[in-house]
């Protein structure tokens, strides 16, 4: 059958994959949200399933402080002898010419249980990818990083996987095919050769994947004649664009598969509002051992075959009524878990409580909860009670990129403590408020609200019943909830949510309580 990309919908970037046993894993990056790094399972490369995450207690991340778009970088997941390995960067500030980022690894025999506490590994660069030597060594390869300039080159250094620490100093193996940006490193061993590939040409639309093999682990290495073989660059037409950042897996029949990161422009390179995602392409490799895309192209396809009969299942709708005592996996936070005194889940009444915390510009504690945006078209719904004292005080239903870009239909008060609904949008961390739309809310009982997006289109609505649904403002614009509208003054690398917060910089904790939420491609 064919099975049609990209197979991770919406907000997962930086693509790692494993089998192990009869499953296949993906890893995924998080940037600055909490739970840390994505884990979905398939058992036949068709659907793929959200099964946790890895880094899920503060003692293994803990991002209060981070900016937005640092964090969580380029996972690398393997397996060997029982257990799961994983491999991340966590980028502390990326201003300035100097930046702060430590390497990380945790491990579990159990992927569906707890992970082991972090142990530290190098702290010059990012990207760390380690490899299963067939002689029993353990390697890591990643992305050096020059001090006071963004330039260095892929680094290799032995790990020892008892101490679970670096053995000796790091040697460059590969500077890259002179494409920039060499980074995303994974290394495999076939046929006498140990072939290393790379992510080149940045991860906008210039991105593409490269390739380089060596009879021995620490170089020279040789370029591949067909470099790059995966990239969007060349043409503006294709579905999937900005692909690059690679990995592969072979299946049990022998057959290979590269799984990468892409981007679904709204127009032709253009704005991309549900960020990068992960696609799959067959690959094979040649007569003369170098890796190729399997229909002749170095252009990535919509779509790839699988040698199975399973049913493909497309739903990708979510509904949470808070009346389980865990949340959907879907939901994640900004930078930490929320406890007890930002968010209560009171599910023996399927309710949920946000105690508003800091505002929508912090980078410490916002009570926010949300899933990524998974298609061009959607509708999200909550029912909300909330009964603010003054306008220090809100919450209610966000379209959300970070803190530099959001949409926000929000129940406040305003000077006179009139109860309000109103429109808030965040454009290059400037707050827009218009006055004209606010609508005055005279009975304090249960608000419904609705968010419509409609590609670069968003419509906010609100209902007293749920039946009769009133229009509030006009036609907002989606797109900027994008990497590409926020990286013209930021740097931004995740994707567009939807969701619910609660907001009270008084300091008195003010609750807003939420009867369910419901998001609907």
């Amino acid at each position: 059958m064919n099975v049609q990309n990209p197979v991770l919908k919406g907000f997962h970037p930086d693509p790692s994959i494993v089998k192990a046993g009869n499953k296949y894993y993906i890893a995924t990056s998080t940037f600055e949200w909490f739970p840390g790094v994505s884990l979905h399972e398939s058992s036949d490369l068709v659907n793929w399933k959200l099964i946790g995450y890895a880094l899920t207690r503060r003692s293994q991340l803990d991002m209060k402080g981070i900016p937005a778009s640092g964090g969580v970088w380029a996972p690398c997941l393997s397996f060997d002898k029982g257990t799961f390995y994983l491999c991340y960067t966590v980028v502390q500030n990326h201003d300035g010419d100097v930046w702060n980022m430590k390497n990380y690894m945790v491990t579990t025999s159990d992927i569906y249980g707890e992970w082991s506490d972090p142990n530290p590994l190098i702290h010059d660069g990012f990207d760390p990818s380690l490899y299963h030597h067939h002689d029993g060594k353990k390697y890591i390869v990643y992305r050096s990083l020059h001090h006071l300039q963004f330039d260095g080159g892929i680094a290799l250094v032995e790990f020892d996987d008892e101490k679970k620490c670096i053995i000796g100093k790091p040697k460059i193996i590969f500077n890259g095919t002179g494409r920039g940006d060499a980074e995303g490193p994974h290394l495999y061993y076939k046929d006498n050769y140990f072939y290393l590939m790379v992510a080149e040409g940045g991860t906008g639309y210039n991105h593409c994947v490269t390739l380089a093999r060596s009879r021995t682990i620490d170089g020279p290495y040789e370029e591949a004649p067909n470099n790059p073989i995966l990239t969007s660059k060349n043409n503006s037409e294709l579905y999937l664009q900005k692909a690059g950042h690679g990995d592969l897996v072979k299946d049990e029949k022998g057959n290979w598969y590269m799984v990468h990161l892409c981007s679904r422009p709204l127009s032709e390179r253009g704005k991309c509002i549900l960020g990068r995602e992960t696609a799959i392409q067959e690959v094979e490799w040649s007569q003369e051992g170098w890796l190729q895309l399997k229909h002749n192209s170095n252009e990535p396809k919509e779509d790839y075959y699988i040698h199975s009969s399973t049913e493909i299942d497309n739903n990708q709708n979510v509904y949470e009524g808070f009346d389980q005592p865990e949340l959907n996996l879907e939901f994640q936070t900004q930078r930490i878990p929320l406890t007890e005194k930002e968010m209560k889940l009171d599910y023996e009444n399927s309710m949920l409580h946000l105690y508003g915390k800091d505002f929508l510009n912090s980078n410490f504690i916002q009570s926010l909860l949300a899933i990524r945006q998974r298609s061009f078209v959607y509708t999200a719904v909550t029912a909300i009670n909330f009964n603010p004292e003054f306008y220090k005080q809100s919450a209610g239903l966000i379209c959300y990129y970070s803190s530099h870009a959001y949409h926000y239909l929000y129940i406040s008060k305003d000077d006179e403590k009139r109860k309000i609904l109103g429109i808030m949008t965040c454009d290059q961390d400037k707050i827009i408020k218009n006055k004209e739309w606010r609508v005055y809310i005279t009975e304090n009982k249960q608000l419904y609200l609705k968010a419509s997006v409609a590609y670069d289109k968003l419509l906010f609505t609100y209902s007293y019943d749920e039946k009769e649904w009133q229009t509030i403002g006009e036609l907002l614009d989606a797109s900027i909830l994008s990497d590409d509208h926020v990286l013209e003054q930021h740097w931004a690398f995740t994707g567009a949510f939807v969701g619910i917060c609660c907001q009270d910089i008084s300091g008195q904790n003010a609750v807003a309580s939420f009867d369910y939420f419901q998001y609907k491609n």
